[in-house]
């Protein structure tokens, strides 16, 4: 860490290093090397892939079945992606912010996430702790219902 402030925590070393595979002349080990380590590691590109490519062959109907637009194969993708999403990003949220599994390190914005939004509704989960909560929830649920 070269650089801190009282709102940006982390920056990088400078110069960033270049990749060795854009070097010229090519050199096939070093480009070898440098593949191996990116694709042959549990990373998040490996993990993005291996999603890719289970979603593609266990989740996703036969593709003679989706040749007509029909409501009923739309609405599985929908909701095929939807829960990946809500995995990856609840998971990543409850990984970095509520459990706080990295601490401050390499935390860009050492800010705490604020527990009201510009609208004063609770942002995070269910934070309602008075006796109108069930309204607040219901609201909550309708602005996302919108969105």
């Amino acid at each position: 860490m070269t650089q801190s402030s009282k709102t940006w925590n982390w920056a990088p070393n400078l110069p960033i290093a270049g990749q060795s595979v854009f070097m010229f002349p090519p050199n096939p080990w070093v480009i070898l090397k440098v593949l191996s380590s990116v694709w042959l590691t549990i990373s998040g590109r490996v993990v993005i892939l291996l999603t890719a490519c289970i979603s593609w062959l266990f989740f996703t109907p036969p593709l003679a079945q989706c040749v007509d637009l029909e409501l009923g194969w739309a609405v599985y993708i929908y909701a095929r992606n939807l829960c990946l999403m809500v995995l990856f990003a609840g998971g990543l949220h409850l990984y970095f912010y509520t459990f706080k599994m990295q601490g401050e390190e390499l935390r860009f914005d050492s800010r705490e996430l604020p527990a009201y939004n510009h609208l004063h509704e609770p942002t995070q989960l269910w934070r309602c702790n008075n006796e109108d909560s069930t309204k607040e929830q219901a609201n909550i649920l309708k602005a996302i219902a919108y969105s």
